[in-house]
């Protein structure tokens, strides 16, 4: 009996850090309490185990923003950008009305979107190369995926260098003469091969592929790609015909379509490859089972923090998430009959990862995922439909006290009450939009983190 009873207790010292009186809280416990000397205990030892995890793909089509290049962080996990896209023909046009038309150039417009990620100090290399595989989407989902990639020449047609200590709105690549003759050709000729679309851009021209140059280690950067604008990516054809105003110019916009089965997009076939390779990262595993990368299903790797440095990452597009599980909620019980009156979780990024508010993410989502990573439910706010985020609560004066701020009482109210083994577990990651894909980063510290250790309260009272 009397061991039986050591055993409790030290069961309850696990659990809990302090024990007042309901009076010393703010939390409104409804009239029955108070007459009643209820106790509320504030729990702030739960055990947490967090682990890196990845998603084994997501959409990149149908968006306003394209990708490009690579950049290696600090902790050597390298992010690739492919961008694909193709072009409408041009029907109409007067060029051959006038017989002293000649070519001249052609050249490949860019405008960038804003959106860089990486070392803008440095220059970084781009290639352009012609695809010589059709693009296709999925059927199913009229989509198509980070980890879709298309064949091209091996040779590229162009390239261009990008250099942020001076001022740009767009960039203009000129392409081979031989390229700029061909779609001279065919318009003079009004070749029918510019009447029918398909035609054009399955068998004429299949588009082109942006890559960086295998140098460019330093920078992934944006490209506008809605082409309901004007400073959509675009191939400009110019020429001169002696006229009065002598210098034209023929533009190839990015494709314009309608597809059955979409909905408000128009830009099916423009899409980033987007890939990590973790060989030479901190997230490079001893086992297979323990590697992110070349794993048989994504949606069982997790790696946990204890084996990188006691934190994990986050990286937009769902590429790397945080898994979280709370794996002794039920231990609760052991005060007896009670219930959950609050409970925030508090997640650190690493100080030297940031300088200001503005180099971190202002929310962070969070998930309900079963034990194979894959999504269960949304996370909803107590008493409300308001998804749960994650608010950056940043001090300007110390870097130790910036951290996100979640109410989880939702979330451990329905796992107690439950009574059973938890068999969900939590999912944080930076908020993604399909229309501007990102792939931004966020380390943040673990609960067994020296510096950044991610904090759970648990306010619990009895009756």
């Amino acid at each position: 009996m009397y061991r039986s009873y050591l055993v409790i207790m030290a069961l309850m010292m696990l659990i809990y850090s302090c024990e007042f009186e309901s009076t010393d809280i703010e939390y409104n416990m409804g009239d029955h309490f108070v007459d009643d000397p209820a106790n509320v205990y504030l729990v702030d030892t739960m055990k947490l185990r967090t682990y890196s995890i990845v998603s084994d793909s997501f959409v990149t089509s149908q968006a306003s923003r394209l990708l490009s290049g690579r950049y290696e962080n600090e902790y050597g996990i390298e992010t690739y950008c492919e961008s694909y896209f193709r072009f409408d023909p041009i029907t109409q046009s007067t060029l051959n009305d006038n017989l002293s038309a000649q070519y001249d150039s052609v050249s490949l417009v860019l405008y960038p979107d804003g959106y860089k990620f990486g070392d803008t100090t440095k220059i970084a290399g781009f290639d352009i190369f012609r695809l010589t595989e059709e693009i296709v989407y999925d059927e199913l989902t009229y989509s198509i995926y980070n980890t879709t990639r298309f064949d091209s020449e091996a040779e590229p047609i162009g390239e261009f260098f990008i250099d942020y200590s001076r001022s740009f709105d767009s960039i203009a690549i000129r392409l081979p003469d031989e390229f700029g003759r061909e779609l001279y050709n065919l318009i003079y000729a009004e070749s029918d091969t510019l009447e029918d679309s398909e035609v054009f851009k399955e068998q004429f021209f299949k588009g082109l592929k942006i890559a960086p140059k295998s140098d460019n280690n330093s920078l992934i950067m944006g490209f506008l790609a809605d082409t309901k604008s004007s400073k959509a990516l675009r191939i400009d054809l110019h020429y001169h015909d002696n006229s009065i105003k002598d210098e034209q110019t023929l533009s190839f916009k990015l494709e314009n379509s309608e597809m059955l089965g979409a909905q408000g997009v128009n830009n099916y076939y423009a899409h980033s490859f987007i890939r990590n390779d973790y060989s030479n990262s901190i997230l490079e595993g001893e086992t297979e089972d323990e590697m992110l990368q070349g794993h048989s299903d994504f949606t069982e790797s997790k790696f946990p923090a204890t084996k990188s440095d006691e934190m994990t990452f986050l990286q937009g597009g769902y590429m790397l998430s945080t898994r979280i599980e709370i794996p002794y909620i039920d231990n609760l019980s052991y005060y007896g009959r009670g219930a959950v009156v609050k409970a925030e979780l508090r997640v650190y990024p690493l100080n030297h990862t940031f300088n200001k508010r503005e180099d971190l993410p202002q929310i962070l989502s969070m998930e309900i995922i079963n034990e194979r990573n894959e999504f269960y439910a949304h996370l909803y706010e107590v008493n409300n439909e308001d998804f749960v985020y994650g608010r950056l609560m940043y001090n300007y004066d110390f870097k130790s006290k910036v951290y996100y701020s979640f109410d989880l009482t939702n979330f451990i109210k329905t796992e107690y009450e439950e009574q059973s083994r938890p068999q969900y577990s939590l999912q944080m990651f930076i908020p993604y939009s399909m229309d501007k894909p990102n792939v931004d980063q966020l380390m943040v510290g673990s609960p067994g983190n020296d510096d950044n250790s991610m904090e759970l309260d648990v306010y619990f009272t009895t009756f």
